[in-house]
C-alpha cells in the first residue's frame, strides 16, 4: 500500500489485512490517495481512493455544521439558519466567523454571511457566549443549483489568514416535480413492486431484493437504490 498526498509527499503503509502509515498534515485540506499495488509491488498499480483530511492546529470545532433548511424550490425565497459550535479559544477573532461559498475544489470564492455569537435570536443566535456561532441567510435560486459551503475563521496566531475551515456543506435549489415527473414516479414505483412480487414468489424475498434493485438502478429516473440492511425489501 502506497500514500501521496497534494502537498508532494508520499509514503508506504504496512500491516496485513489492515493497514497503517502515518501521514504528516498541514493546515487546511490534505487530500491524501492510497494505492494497493501487487503483493510483490512491481505489477500495475491497483485499487485507489482518496481522502480530504481537513486539518485545523489553530482552532477546533465542536462538531459538524447545522444548517436548516438545506434545500428549497428554484425562484423560491427561504431564509436559511447556519450554526456551529468551536472550542473556547483566547486567539479567536470573533468577528471572522462567517460562512464563504467554494468551487469544486473547495477554493474560496467569497463571504456569504457572517456568524455570531451574540444572542440575537433576530440573526438566529439562541443564546451568548455558549460557544454556538449562528447566521442567517436568504436564498434565491433563478435556476437549478448546488451551492457549496464552508465556515472559516481566523485567530491570532496568524494575523488574519484563515486558520479553520468547518467541512463543506450545500444548499441545494431544486425544479419543482411537475405533474409528468409525479406520474413517472408513480409508474416506477408500481413496477418495481410487481417485479418484486413476481420473484419473490419462486425465489424468495432476498433474490427479490436484489433483482428489483438491479432494475431500478437500470432506470433512468432513479439515481439510488438498495435493499435494506435486512435484504428482504428495497
Amino acid at each position: 500500500m502506497e500514500w501521496s498526498t497534494d502537498r508532494a509527499e508520499s509514503g508506504a503503509s504496512t500491516g496485513l489485512g489492515e493497514w497503517s502509515g502515518e501521514v504528516p498534515l498541514h493546515p487546511g485540506d490534505n487530500v491524501v490517495v492510497v494505492t494497493a499495488k501487487s503483493a510483490d509491488a512491481t505489477g500495475p498499480l491497483g485499487t485507489t481512493d482518496t481522502i480530504t483530511i481537513t486539518h485545523n492546529p489553530y482552532l477546533s470545532f465542536t462538531g459538524p455544521v447545522a444548517m436548516s433548511p438545506t434545500a428549497a424550490l428554484v425562484g423560491e425565497p427561504v431564509e436559511v439558519t447556519v450554526r456551529i459550535g468551536i472550542l473556547v479559544n483566547d486567539s479567536l477573532v470573533t468577528s471572522s466567523v462567517r460562512v464563504v461559498t467554494v468551487d469544486a475544489d473547495n477554493s474560496v470564492l467569497g463571504d456569504l454571511i457572517p456568524l455570531a455569537d451574540d444572542g440575537n435570536t433576530v440573526t438566529g443566535d439562541e443564546i451568548a457566549g455558549d460557544g454556538v456561532y449562528s447566521g442567517t441567510h436568504t436564498f434565491t435560486e433563478s435556476a437549478k443549483a448546488e451551492i457549496r459551503l464552508r465556515v472559516v475563521a481566523e485567530t491570532l496566531s496568524t494575523s488574519g489568514n484563515i486558520d479553520a475551515f468547518s467541512e463543506v456543506f450545500t444548499f441545494s435549489a431544486v425544479e419543482p416535480l411537475t405533474l409528468a415527473d409525479a406520474s413517472r414516479m408513480e409508474a416506477i414505483a408500481n413496477e418495481a413492486e410487481t417485479t418484486y412480487t413476481a420473484i419473490e414468489a419462486t425465489d424468495g424475498h432476498v433474490e427479490a431484493a436484489a433483482q428489483t434493485t438491479q432494475w431500478l438502478l437500470s432506470q433512468p429516473d432513479v439515481l439510488q437504490a438498495g435493499p435494506t440492511n435486512a435484504g428482504y425489501a428495497v
